[in-house]
């Protein structure tokens, strides 16, 4: 159980209260962790962090995750372990957890949910110790986390390790490899001339984190999974409308202009979509997202890579039995706008769900707006069954000014709509996702 050690310590006056605290302590299965007890100025209220606990042992690049050693003496965590390597699709050095309270084939693509499913499984056997219950966890994340997120929905039919999800602005039901094909993974091999070897896994292994990254940054590598069908369905929407997921609720929501920020530069409306579209469908997407409207890119990447995937899971699971939520953030503040006129770009939303919006120039009805997020996203955490605070789909809650799918900067900050409302263009998306081969043909997601 969490005990306390006593622990003199000064913080940073402007966040943290000078005071003498105690250390809080908790034993889990490979030894005792001593954490961090902070208070926060003009509160009584004492915060135990426990920083960057190791969940797996020291990582063997592209191995699966292995319990940590034993710790023969207190393990202080009181800073965050290293980050994860962004550009790769598993986690490198960072198998640690922060708790408030051609050749040779090539590694399993779910190795990354492999470290997940170990971290999942790690809470389970320890958040006790932290005064937790292993049968009220949540699970949530943002873009590919929330890709993440999905896939352990998609991949824990039985007993999930979780009892509801949160996905804000991804999935992964139609971020599918069409081909189910290592092509990285081969080229990647080629480029660094490991495929000279007789295991182009050993020699990856040998080359620095660091090549690899820059690799893959400079040749523009992507990384889709290679559905194995155990830690990923091959299709995760079949899946989800066979039941064949895990039965919990799940929020899931988008932001109004997504992909303003990703597109930024891209000016030839016409050239982008091709690189999208398959060539049957071209004239049909161009149509709807024409060449001489400047925002077309921004608009049908948003609606192609978050909106109406979003959009075709709520509905799929809501139609399969499932306690479905959903929202649409269409709220845009001077003081979050990293660039002029993105709006409600992709992560815009992440720091108004925090609360660590910047305070400079922010307005009341940012401050309103993200108290009201924060008690939906707690609400649907207490309680999943229960729901954020508003009706389950077809009702959509817009959070934020505005209620035009694209933004028009007017209305309340909560109002709910109908998904028909939001939706209308997604039945092309549905035909564009199963002529690309990302979604399997039979089933309506509309």
């Amino acid at each position: 159980m969490l005990s306390h050690l006593f622990l003199a310590a000064l913080f940073g006056a402007e966040i943290i209260a000078s005071t003498t605290l105690t250390a809080p302590t908790a034993t889990i299965d490979s030894g005792v962790v001593i954490g961090i007890a902070t208070s926060l100025i003009g509160s009584k209220v004492i915060v135990d962090k426990f920083l960057g606990i190791p969940f797996a042992a020291s990582p063997t690049r592209f191995a699966p995750p292995a319990s940590p050693t034993s710790w023969p003496w207190p393990y202080e965590a009181t800073q965050f372990g290293p980050a994860c390597i962004q550009q790769f699709n598993y986690p490198e050095e960072s198998r640690n957890l922060t708790i408030y309270l051609e050749n040779t084939p090539p590694p399993p693509a779910g190795e990354r949910f492999l470290d997940q499913r170990f971290a999942l499984a790690w809470v389970q056997r320890n958040i006790e110790a932290f005064n937790g219950d292993p049968e009220k966890v949540t699970i949530f994340g943002e873009s590919a986390g929330a890709g993440s997120v999905d896939t352990l929905l998609t991949a824990f039919p039985n007993n999930p390790p979780f009892r509801a999800g949160i996905m804000q602005s991804g999935q992964a039901s139609f971020n599918i490899n069409p081909t189910n094909e290592p092509t990285s993974w081969l080229a990647l091999s080629a480029i660094l001339n490991c495929t000279s070897y007789a295991s182009n896994l050993t020699c990856l292994r040998s080359i620095p984190a660091s090549a690899l990254k820059s690799t893959i940054e400079h040749m523009a590598l992507p990384w889709p999974a290679v559905n194995d069908n155990v830690t990923s369905p091959r299709y995760s929407e079949a899946a989800r409308v066979n039941r064949s997921v895990a039965n919990v609720p799940i929020l899931t929501g988008t932001n109004g202009n997504e992909a303003t920020i990703l597109t930024v530069g891209e000016t030839n409306v016409t050239a982008f979509i091709e690189n999208w579209v398959p060539q049957q469908m071209i004239q049909s997407v161009l149509a709807v997202y024409t060449a001489n409207d400047p925002d077309s890119i921004a608009n049908f990447f948003t609606d192609y890579a978050f909106h109406c995937p979003a959009a075709i899971v709520a509905n799929d699971s809501q139609a399969a039995g499932f306690q479905t939520w959903r929202y649409f953030f269409n709220a845009s503040f001077a003081n979050t706008q990293v660039l002029p006129n993105l709006k409600a770009y992709h992560g815009a939303e992440i720091d108004l769900v925090f609360g660590t919006y910047p305070k400079q120039d922010s307005t009341e009805d940012e401050e309103r707006l993200s108290q009201s997020m924060q008690s939906a996203w707690a609400a649907f955490a207490k309680n999943p069954n229960r729901g954020p605070g508003w009706n389950e789909v077809p009702d959509v809650a817009v959070l934020g000014p505005g209620v035009g799918i694209y933004g028009d900067g007017t209305g309340d900050l909560r109002k709910i709509v109908h998904a028909g409302s939001l939706d209308g263009g997604c039945g092309l998306f549905r035909k564009l996702f199963e002529a690309i081969g990302v979604a399997a043909a039979g089933y309506t997601g509309e």
